[in-house]
Parts: C-alpha cells; structure tokens; sequence
C-alpha cells in the first residue's frame, strides 16, 4: 500500500505537467480519493488514522484546496482543527525560538508555511464558503506572521537578467514619480513587481512558469493570479517569449498598453 509521502509526490508529479485543457478530470479525482482512502490523516493529532507529519499534512491540505473537488470539502473540513494547532504552534513560535537560541525552520519549514497560507487564501478567496472556516482571517494572521519570521532567515535576491530588464522600464520609465517594490511578498506569495499605489503587480513569467515546450501557463501559476485578483489586485503577466521578442524601443509601449487594459491611469 502507498504510504501518504508516496501519494503525496504522485500528485505533484501529475501537477508540475497538469494541463486543464487535457487531463482528465477522473485521474485526477482518483489521486485525490487516494489521499483520503488511507484514512484521515491527522497532524499528531488524535482519533484512529495515521499520524504524518507536518510537511505531508500542510501538501495533503493545500492539493485538496487547490483542486477543490466536491469530495474535498468533507475532508477539509476535518483538516482544520490540526491547521489551528499548527497556527497556534507557529503564533508563538518566535518568543519560544528567541529563548531557545533554536533555528525557526527545525519546527516549521516555509513551503509548509506557504502551503497552509493558500489553502486558506484559496478557500477565502475562490471557494468563498465562511461555515467551512469561520475563523479563517484569524488563522491566516497567524500563519503570515510565521511566514514573515522565516522570511528573514532567507536572502532571495535572486533577480534575473529579464527582472533588471522589467526594473529599469519600470522604475525609469512607466513610474518614474511612484513607489515600484520589486521581489514583494503577498504571503504567501512573491511578486516580482508592485506598485503600491495603483495595487498593480507585475510578474514576468520565464519559461519555469509554463509547461514544457508550451506558451501555457502552469495550473498554480493560473491559481496565483486568481487569488491575487481576488484580493483586489491588478494582475498583468509578460512571458519571456513575448518579452524577448520585442524590440528595445518597443517595450515601453508594450508595458503601457498592457496597463492601458487594465484601466490604470498614469
């Protein structure tokens, strides 16, 4: 029998080539139904199923939420109780680490963090059921303090050539009289670009962001922008493809066209 970590990496397997347009919809719900056929799966937690750890529960938990299949919401349902263990855990975690003098990542790794925070966000956002979580902003409170506390053991400077490209027409061209925040965390995402006072992001999406061989966007990338325009916010994506195909003197009309769309004045 395939042990919960076994099915775990199969869905992620599926997920990192899913195409909506193509897969089908019976494979994936069988994936899903595996998770829940080995039992409840409980976060050291009590009743009969197996107990998994941390990292497994918050995988388990946020492929239910991402996919959001009709079965999954029964199954959620009885997942909450542990992620309100696992945010109480991590609302206290820096008082308790700063005395301890111990590494923040040995209890609560920030994939883990990352996983739990879209889930909630997923179901606050584009499920938009207030019974199955009620204290839901309480939990995503105290999941994103925990993710800005592990956000500051990491250095993600990690701008690429095609980033710098995006900064300069956007700082020097298009906003030259704004606020133009890039590498900007909206727990639990990071946004390659902001500005703040238009509540428009910017993401330029590499060829990382696509599937193979592919101009189609990956299924969680697609996830990201929903729940990011959920929240309010204007999202306007560039592809590499698109991006290096222009011409120099071409690119700051493409940008404004783009923002043009979005019907934000300049």
């Amino acid at each position: 029998m395939l042990s919960p970590l076994d099915i775990n990496r199969t869905i992620m397997a599926f997920l990192y080539k899913y195409d909506e347009s193509k897969a089908s919809d019976e494979f994936l719900q069988k994936l899903l139904d595996r998770t829940m056929e080995e039992g409840f799966y409980t976060y050291k937690g009590e009743g009969n199923g197996p107990k998994i750890d941390k990292g497994i529960f918050a995988m388990t938990f946020w492929l239910h939420c991402l996919f959001l299949q009709p079965k999954s919401i029964s199954y959620l349902s009885r997942m909450i109780e542990d992620v309100r263990k696992i945010a109480d855990e991590a609302s206290g975690v820096d008082i308790k680490f700063k005395e301890s003098g111990k590494d923040l990542r040995e209890n609560f790794l920030d994939i883990q963090c990352n996983q739990l925070l879209e889930g909630l966000l997923i179901l606050k956002y584009l499920h938009k059921d207030d019974q199955l979580v009620p204290d839901i902003d309480q939990l995503l409170e105290q999941l994103t303090k925990a993710y800005f506390l592990l956000l500051k053991e990491k250095n993600y400077n990690t701008k690429s050539h095609f980033q710098k490209n995006m900064n300069f027409f956007l700082k020097k061209k298009i906003f030259p009289n704004e606020t133009v925040e890039s590498e900007f965390r909206v727990p639990p995402f990071s946004v390659d670009f902001l500005i703040p006072a238009k509540k428009l992001i910017i993401e330029c999406h590499g060829k990382q962001h696509f599937l193979f061989n592919t101009s189609q966007l990956k299924f969680t990338d697609k996830r990201k922008v929903q729940i990011l325009e959920s929240m309010g916010y204007k999202v306007i994506e560039v592809p590499i493809h698109q991006w290096e195909a222009l011409n120099p003197d071409k690119k700051e009309n493409y940008l404004l066209e783009r923002i043009k769309e979005k019907g934000i004045g300049l």
